[in-house]
């Protein structure tokens, strides 16, 4: 429905559910405050036909077997359980690639902190190469 300032005869488009009776308006061009006229419906036309109500059909096979394709397709996977998986696919490759780091540098890494050559000596004393620990040393 439009409406129009009397002031400064502004138009607005409004619905007619927000129109209710006695309810002002007011202007956003002059800010002048205004009661809308009351709206009338519009009367059908005399001797229009109503329109036909849906007749509910069965849906055609190709549809009804696509739904039950569908029905039987396990659901997707949730964007928040596929993240979940890569960060700990991604944990799991960083504890391996310091693991592996450790014992292949391990020389360097008793150098830098003596304590770890506790740890390395348990590895020594499992696979048979000798670890040199700077603090045990001899002299």
């Amino acid at each position: 429905m439009q409406i129009a300032c009397p002031t400064c005869a502004a138009v607005y488009e409004v619905p007619a559910s927000r129109l209710r009776p006695g309810r002002h308006v007011r202007c956003a061009r002059c800010n002048a405050v205004w009661k809308p006229a009351p709206v009338a419906e519009p009367a059908p036309p005399q001797g229009a036909p109503t329109p036909p109500e849906p007749v509910a059909r069965e849906p055609a096979a190709p549809l009804a077997d696509a739904m039950q394709r569908l029905a039987a397709m396990p659901p997707p996977r949730s964007p928040r359980r596929v993240g979940l998986t890569a960060a700990w696919l991604a944990s799991v490759l960083v504890l391996a690639g310091a693991g592996t780091g450790i014992v292949i540098w391990r020389q360097a890494v008793v150098r830098i902190w003596p304590p770890a050559g506790r740890i390395l000596v348990f590895r020594e004393a499992l696979t048979q190469q000798p670890v040199q620990n700077p603090g045990n040393r001899a002299q």
